[in-house]
């Protein structure tokens, strides 16, 4: 076990940023599809994640043995596992799911705080989508409501 400076147990690092993915995506043929998960908006190069391969935009929707449906039980479930410690990791790449072994690594308080800050482009992209997908699913319904009546 590795200890902090500061006294406390060091937390695991993925090297991954994700939001959350529980909107509807649109399916071809007009059906609406409920993505659960958290999609990946950044890989930081040389991390743990970058060694299997994860990319932005691949959906994480299993950590070890446990279903993931928020970013923030993402980030728990991988800052609670110990660094060294080798992980099943389950995500879908467009219409393949894919396992993947992780070895867990650490991070420094310091670039713990750094990262914390980073936004990177191509995070803002991912979430411009995703917002634009859940505005044509509800102006769909919408739609449908109104037609409804």
């Amino acid at each position: 076990e590795e200890i902090v400076e500061e006294g406390g147990k060091r937390p695991g690092y993925l090297g991954v940023r994700v939001v959350e993915a529980d909107i509807a995506g649109d399916e071809e043929g007009g059906e609406i599809e409920t993505i659960e998960g958290v999609v990946v908006t950044s890989v930081v190069p040389g991390s743990p994640a970058e060694s299997i391969g994860l990319e932005a935009g691949d959906i994480i929707w299993r950590f070890g043995s446990e279903t993931v449906l928020t970013s923030a039980s993402l980030r728990d479930r991988v800052s609670s596992s110990a660094p060294g410690s080798l992980v099943n990791i389950t995500f879908k790449r467009g219409s393949r799911q894919i396992d993947e072994n992780v070895r867990i690594a650490s991070r420094s308080p310091e670039q713990l705080r750094q990262a914390q800050f980073m936004v990177q482009p191509e995070e803002i992209d991912i979430r411009i989508e995703m917002i634009q997908r859940e505005i044509d699913r509800m102006e769909k319904e919408l739609k449908r409501l109104r037609e409804a009546r």
